[in-house]
């Protein structure tokens, strides 16, 4: 029987946006006979799209917030929020400006149901569900670095590590003082006597002994200190519970003057360093009271849902207070937005956006609560001269709206709010605003009208798994949804996946929500993730789109993750891309600079007769090296077993950039079917594959 003829398979041609910055590969599905490029678990690739260090941050944690802006007194500057809470402003060329210090207000609680007092935030002023036990306790102060609290049933002060419920050291307060409240003065502790009526420096030694003691004049000030503060200007105030008197001395120790308390009962105050004022809880009526000026005169008060405040104090930087902060979370991020020259930030994270909306002015070092906005938001947005916050806790259909003229009112909007759907996030798109939730999509558009500014209708049941996965690109909508990634054109959406299901999958199952970035300057949007929770450093990916060519390709990178990414546009109109990525912002490079050994694997191939033996001839591939000289190796896998290594495929272009051909000889190996690798041997070696051709003979039966 005479053998049958040699015969060829060809590969199909891998797209690419161009030769200088795309792999000229695809994910599983480009062509009808699967003749593509195989993707492992972190996606095949044959070149690393690097990066480069732009700046440290000089807090050693992940990046959780980055955000640019302009000044109206300054140039482009960058935020950058650590996942310790740190918070750092920087010039465009990554100078230091200023260390945030983002100011949140806080009380000791003591809840109705509860037999241990816990540490809540304000806002909301309705804290029976953000109440988190510390125990025992009944004052409480923040040194910038450590929380302090103080017990008077046991009258001992305690040093806590961080802001946690671990205690690193405790002190036993004076004999007899029966310690009620705490404060810092930037050096010092001092506290309060409740049985004694004194007020106590204390010296920062091993027993926090007391450098100095201000007896209290009963007879005028009455009796009972439950708390104090240390005003920057040289003073401390106590609060008089039984008196119902705010008290003011010097820091030396001699009174000046007292003040009546807003209602009976004062037993919270905190020097507002921001606002340059007071904050006092009443127990009397439950109401914190904002006391402005020299007479402290009230200027607005918040009725609280719970009695038994035992005090008040001012954190900065201690964002969630209460949940573990996870920088694979998927939640665990800042959201952002500029409106009338100031940055307004809220955090996404599980358990209601946990933190409130904050304010910042862009030209000091405060960043501040926003007192009268609605609690512990996740979404925030401006859109045709309002702002916007959404998806507060438990009104995950809810937008809440400021009134224009009126900065202390706020409406508010549902969307879809009986369909059980969650706000996932938005974006502002052709004159509308896009709602995402999580299985819908709605369009919110401006009325003018100042009593119903807003409709809202349903587009389609296509939601998204995450906000930061939302990005405008080309004229379209570009976002990730649990069943693909979606193309919308203001009327429906389309899914563009197909391509690229096993990255896609591999992403969207990580806990770790991806975040888009769209490159201008090459037609590429970004998706980064990684593909696993647990998965070892090495082991994060970008999945690429190409909008021009319709073409996927995913590439992985090594170091931590990115978990931001932001556009900075020079006055020359370049672009710089950069990218959060541990406690470093990166510059991206869009050809190649930090590369990472890159392999690619090819699919099986049996040539659509997987019972027959094959004899394999040659191997002829059409392949660039992007770099320099050098050899790539080539290996071959036969009925599923290890690969093996053939001859090294020569790539001596000492320019690098030319399209060559190379011939293979396969040394007639004989199998069912056969599987091809092509790998770097250095992590400096980029090469680009565009086809293969492979010659084998089918064999007869014997």
């Amino acid at each position: 029987m005479a053998e049958l003829p040699i015969q060829t398979f060809r590969s199909a041609p891998f797209k690419g946006v161009n030769e200088k910055y795309a792999p000229h590969l695809l994910d599983d599905g480009e062509s009808p006979d699967c003749q593509g490029v195989y993707s492992t678990e972190t996606g095949a690739i044959n070149k690393q799209k690097g990066d480069e260090q732009f700046f440290v941050t000089t807090a050693d944690w992940d990046i959780i917030g980055l955000y640019n802006y302009k000044p109206s007194n300054s140039s482009l500057r960058i935020i950058t929020i650590n996942d310790n809470a740190k918070a750092e402003t920087h010039t465009i060329d990554g100078t230091k400006v200023y260390d945030l210090k983002i100011y949140r207000l806080f009380a000791v609680h003591r809840a109705p149901a509860l037999s241990e007092y816990g540490i809540c935030s304000l806002p909301p002023w309705n804290v029976g569900d953000e109440t988190t036990d510390f125990g025992d306790i009944d004052g409480l102060v923040w040194d910038g670095v450590n929380l302090w609290t103080c017990s008077y049933t046991n009258n001992k002060i305690y040093k806590h590590s961080g802001f946690s419920t671990t205690i690193s050291a405790t002190y036993d307060a004076p004999a007899g003082a029966g310690v009620a409240g705490l404060a810092w003065d930037g050096t010092n502790i001092w506290s309060c006597g409740y049985d004694d009526n004194k007020i106590y420096k204390h010296n920062m030694d091993a027993t926090l002994s007391v450098a100095l003691t201000i007896t209290i004049d009963t007879t005028t000030l009455g009796t009972s200190p439950q708390d104090i503060t240390y005003d920057p200007a040289g003073f401390i105030w106590v609060a008089m519970e039984a008196g119902n008197k705010i008290a003011k001395y010097t820091t030396a120790g001699v009174y000046v003057s007292y003040f009546a308390s807003p209602t009976n009962t004062p037993s919270g105050i905190a020097y507002d360093v921001v606002k340059n004022c007071l904050w006092i809880y009443c127990q009397d009526d439950c109401n914190v009271y904002k006391m402005q000026g020299t007479t402290l005169t009230i200027d607005r008060s918040f009725a609280t849902s719970n009695a038994g405040f035992k005090a008040l104090a001012f954190f900065y930087n201690v964002l969630d207070g209460f949940w573990p902060s996870d920088p694979c979370d998927a939640t665990n991020k800042f959201a952002f937005t500029t409106f009338e020259n100031k940055v307004y930030f809220t955090q996404i994270g599980w358990y209601g956006g946990i933190g409130p909306v904050y304010e910042y002015s862009t030209y000091d070092e405060y960043a501040y609560f926003v007192y009268n906005a609605p609690a512990k938001c996740r979404y925030i947005t401006t859109f045709e001269n309002y702002l916007l916050v959404a998806s507060q806790f438990l009104e995950y259909s809810t937008i809440y709206y400021r009134d224009p003229f009126d900065p202390e009112i706020w409406y508010y909007l549902d969307i879809g709010s009986d369909d059980g759907d969650e706000i996932k996030g938005w974006i502002k798109y052709r004159n509308n605003l896009i709602v995402f939730k999580a299985n819908s999509k709605w369009r919110m558009s401006y009325t003018g009208d100042y009593d119903l500014p807003f409709t809202v209708s349903k587009i389609d049941d296509v939601g998204t798994i995450g906000h930061y996965t939302i990005i405008e690109a080309n004229g379209y909508l570009y976002f990730m949804a649990w069943d693909g990634i979606y193309r919308f054109d203001g009327v429906s959406s389309v899914k563009i996946s197909e391509k690229a299901l096993k990255t896609f999958s591999n992403i969207k199952q990580a806990n770790f929500l991806p975040v888009a970035c769209h490159l201008r300057d090459i037609n590429q949007i970004w998706w980064s993730a990684s593909v696993n929770p647990n998965a070892p450093s090495g082991s994060k990916t970008v999945l690429a789109y190409d909008y021009l060519t319709d073409s996927w390709f995913p590439f992985k990178y090594g170091g931590s993750y990115y978990t931001f990414f932001s556009e900075i546009k020079y006055d020359d109109g370049s672009l710089v891309y950069l990218a959060s990525k541990g406690s470093n912002v990166v510059k991206i490079n869009r050809t190649y600079s930090e590369q990472i050994n890159a392999q690619i694997i090819t699919k099986p191939f049996d040539f659509g007769i997987p019972h027959k033996d094959k004899q394999l001839k040659r191997i002829y591939v059409f392949v660039k090296n992007e770099a320099s000289a050098y050899n790539l190796s080539f290996y071959i896998s036969v009925d599923s077993k290890s690969f093996e290594a053939l001859i090294d495929i020569s790539l001596y272009e000492a320019s690098g950039g030319t399209r060559l051909t190379r011939m293979i000889d396969l040394g007639e190996r004989v199998g069912k079917n056969f599987q091809f690798k092509f790998e770097n041997n250095n992590a400096d070696q980029p090469f680009t594959i565009y086809e293969y051709i492979i010659e084998y003979q089918v064999l007869p039966r014997i």
